[in-house]
Formats: C-alpha cells, structure tokens, sequence
C-alpha cells in the first residue's frame, strides 16, 4: 500500500491528470496488510479506490475535452478460456494460480467461495456501472475513447496455449464481462496489460495495446516478446532505458488546458492558455519526416502559429454540446470560426481534416475524431498472428515448453530418488525418516510450482 500511494502521488505530482486501474497484484494479502487491519482483497480494493479519490487520481471515466479515458475494472474467471486444453500440464489451483492463495475474498462477495468463478467476475465488473458510463455512451459517438483494463477481454491477445511455460495461465488472465463492456463501449483503443507480452492489434474495430513495463530483470531476460522491434537495437544494449518505456499512445488535439468534466471554463488566463497550440510527438524510432511545407495546418500547428484556432470541435469540450463534426463545404475555411462554450474558437472543418492528413503523412500518426493514435508498433507476438492463423487446437507444446516441462520431470524424478535413498537410509540407520522425506517433497514441491508460474 505504501509503495502503491507513494507511486501514484509521484505521478500526480508530475502529470495534470493521472488515470489508474489496480490490478491482481494489489489485492493479494501479505502480512504487511494484516498488521495494517486489512485482512480481505474487497477491503483492500475499496481502500485504494478512496485513497486514489483522496490524491486525484482518476478511477472512473472521465472527459478531457474530446477525449473520454476510461478505466475499466475486472477480475478473471476461468471460464474465460475457450480454448482446448494441453494434456499432462498441472491445472489452475493455488499451487500454480498465485492469485487463488493471495487473495482473500469475504463470504458477502459472490462468488468468494470458488476460485476463478463468474460470481467474483461479475461483481468487480458491476463495480464500473454508474452515472459517469452513462453519459460516456451517450456521447461516444462524438469523442476518442482509450479505455483500459488490467485483464485482457479476449483471448485472442493472448499466444496459444502450446506456447505459453504456463498454459492454463489462458483460465486467470481475461473477463467475459469485460468482453462484454468493451463490446458496448467501441472504444478507439482499449490498454490492456497482465500478461507481459507487448502487444498491437485491431479486433472489430477497436485497437488494443499492451506496452508491459516489467521489472528491469524481466525486460533483460525477455525483451523479444515484451519490447517493441523497431527499437530492439537499442534497447538491447539498455533494457531498462529503453524509448518504448513508457510507450505514448495518442496526440490530443484539444489544448492543453481543455477542461475536464464538469469543471467550468474561461476567464482570460484560461483564454490565453488554449490559444497554444500543441505539437504532436512524433514516434522517435521512426524516420525523421521533412519540415512541413510553410503555410501548411501541419506547420502552423508545429510552430504555434495558429492563434485562436485550437484545433477540436466545439461540442467535444466537457461543457457540452451537440457533438456532430461541420462538414467539409466549398469555402468552410473562409467561413468565421464559431465561438465555443468551451471559451476557445473551434478550427474549422476543412482546416482540421487537412491538418490530420498532413498528420498522418508527415508523423505516421493515425487520425481520430480529435486526436491522432501511435503509428503501428512493431510486437513479436501480434506480428505474428497477423501472418498465421490462430490454431488453438493444436495441443503439442512448442519446443521450448516441451524442453522446460521435461526438466521439470527429470527433477522430479531426481526429487523421487532421492526421497527413496533418504527413506533406505533412515530405515538403516533407524532415524530421519519421516523428516527426510517431507524435506524431499517440499523442496520438488516449490521447485515445480517455481517453474510452473515463473515467467
């Protein structure tokens, strides 16, 4: 908890607007927490939703001028995975599943009694009902929309389970009901982490990213699959400073200080203020692009050039308003810039579509309503998928899950032995025998589960 609250008030300290959603590690119960009196993951969960709401963080959706950023809630239920399973592979318990031993779920919680059941799914999901989602669907149709989730709400960005040193890992990772909600939601790109494997794809229309962070020790032992290929290089020689980390993934183009939800707009500081223009980043492993031509959208909005014209629709400001984009017409740019509630002039229709084609042209970003997303980045695993074809009933373990699983037998049966000559000894010796052999067990015990689950 204390590095938890230590972190994210780093974060707001630093950022205007800090969006978080805790994950599976969060809620595990240690002893630090007993003695802190918090001896249940619900307790726990609710703490850290109020201590965020304390230290402004956001949990809840939220509006920033064109862009709603949502933070979805979930937790894993086993019949999540759709997928056949790969014969002779210990199944989903506490032994291999942390997260069935760690947390600690209270009898008023349904589904607390089951590990990974849909009652337990269900009702962290109900946690993200409210009047914010409301509102957010009515105007979806007007705004980007990054939402995120710590699970993942299809299996598919997920490798096939003949590929995965754990594959019942596919019962602990992902939520139908998030599935669901984000189904409803269509968001422009949902964020999604859990599973440490970078990730970049686009399923019915919406893109889903996984940029892991990992710790430093992870990112040196498995950069291949949780970095981004066209930094590789570089990030070879330096992991933990690798550019990707951590990975932007939209240009905004409302202005800096486009108001929140709710929070009212104006005054002739806050005028002054959204008059800036704000250039977008380019992706840094890309090519540099050339200067755009002068007298460009492109060039006025990387040279601050266009004062009074801040380049988003009047409707998608958190005040309100109708939200339907002016169509592009014969002579629209000669037209005078409507006035917003928002405080600030709306770029005109023509001048905003030419400004994201030159977008698109000159910094490889992708054009949305108001802002642009990240060019395509360059995962091992979605790279992949993109040119074979999922298979999942194919059950045979990849080579190198074959070779970790006939490791783990071999120390099995090393363990076994050594649990026999333990036993031939203590019988000759007429001592140590109920000792040695619960020593044996354990230690194949806890190496076993260390190879299943450790990756």
């Amino acid at each position: 908890m204390a590095a938890l609250e230590t972190a994210l008030a780093t974060l707001k300290s630093k950022f205007g607007h800090v969006f978080y959603v805790p994950g599976n590690h969060e809620l595990w119960i240690r002893e630090r927490d007993r003695d802190m009196g918090i001896t249940d993951s619900h307790t726990k969960l609710r703490i850290i939703l109020e201590r965020c709401r304390q230290l402004g963080v956001h949990t809840r959706p939220t509006q920033l001028g064109g862009l709603w950023i949502v933070p979805l809630l979930s937790w894993h239920h086993r019949s999540f995975d759709k997928e056949p399973d790969v014969p002779g592979v210990p199944p989903a318990s506490a032994w291999t599943i942390t997260d069935y031993s760690a947390c600690r779920w209270p009898s008023s919680v349904p589904g607390s009694s089951t590990d990974g059941s849909e009652q337990l799914a269900a009702y962290i999901d109900s946690m993200n009902n409210g009047p914010e989602w409301q509102t957010l669907l009515a105007s979806r149709a007007q705004c980007d929309v990054i939402s995120f989730s710590h699970f993942l709400p299809d299996q598919s960005l997920l490798p096939e389970k003949r590929y995965l040193y754990y594959p019942n890992l596919a019962k602990a990772v992902g939520s139908d009901f998030l599935a669901a909600r984000v189904a409803q939601l269509q968001p422009d790109l949902h964020l999604f982490g859990h599973t440490h494997f970078a990730w970049d794809a686009c399923i019915g229309g919406t893109r889903y990213i996984q940029a892991p962070l990992c710790s430093p020790l992870e990112r040196r032992k498995r950069l291949f699959t949780v970095g981004f290929g066209a930094c590789m290089a570089e990030a070879e020689a330096d992991p933990v400073a690798a550019r990707w980390l951590p990975q932007q993934v939209y240009v905004g183009l409302a202005p800096p200080s486009a108001p929140a939800q709710g929070e009212a707009a104006g005054g002739a500081d806050q005028q002054q203020t959204v008059q800036q223009q704000q250039q977008p980043m380019r992706a840094e492993w890309r090519p540099q692009p050339q200067e755009p031509p002068a007298g460009t959208a492109a060039a006025q909005l990387a040279g601050g050039q266009a004062a009074g014209q801040a380049p988003q629709d009047a409707s998608s400001n958190g005040s309100g308003g109708s939200g339907q984009q002016a169509e592009a017409q014969p002579g629209a740019d000669q037209q005078q810039p409507r006035k917003a509630e928002g405080g600030y002039d709306p770029m005109p229709a023509v001048a905003r579509l030419q400004l994201q084609i030159e977008m698109e042209l000159a910094f490889g970003w992708q054009p949305l309503r108001h802002g642009a997303a990240v060019p395509s980045l360059l995962a091992h695993w979605s790279m992949y998928y993109e040119e074979h074809p999922r298979q999942p009933d194919v059950v045979t373990l990849a080579p190198w899950v074959a070779r970790l699983y006939e490791r783990r037998l071999h120390r099995r049966q090393r363990a076994a032995a050594g649990v026999m000559r333990s036993t031939a000894g203590a019988e000759e010796g007429n001592c140590g025998e109920v000792e040695g052999e619960v020593t044996a067990l354990t230690s194949m015990s806890e190496s076993d589960n260390e190879s299943a689950i450790g990756f």
